[in-house]
């Protein structure tokens, strides 16, 4: 479930805003999953953002999917990770 932190000059009055004039006035804080375990978080994704009207359930949308795809690639990433750390793989004798 992801949770939008406003008025972010509160608690930090200098947010770059990057290419944009505008500082950074939102964050979207949202759970990078692990997959496979109910429950269990892997991490959580953090980014600031300037919703403009209109635009705030697209943006959502987008780091909804953004979410998913860091929870898959942790997920591939332990999964090789084991993987070359069994005794018998044979990819154990490329990579010591």
């Amino acid at each position: 479930m992801q949770q939008v932190l406003n008025d972010l000059a509160l608690h930090r009055p200098t947010l770059p805003g990057g290419v944009w004039p505008e500082p950074t006035t939102s964050a979207i804080v949202l759970p990078v999953a692990k997959r496979g375990q109910k429950g269990g978080m892997a991490g959580a994704l953090v980014a600031g953002v300037n919703f403009s009207p209109g635009a705030r359930r697209r943006v959502s949308r987008l780091f909804d999917l953004v979410a998913g795809h860091l929870a898959t690639a942790v997920s591939n990433a332990r999964a090789y990770e084991e993987e070359c750390n069994m005794p018998e793989n044979p990819l154990n004798f490329l990579w010591p």
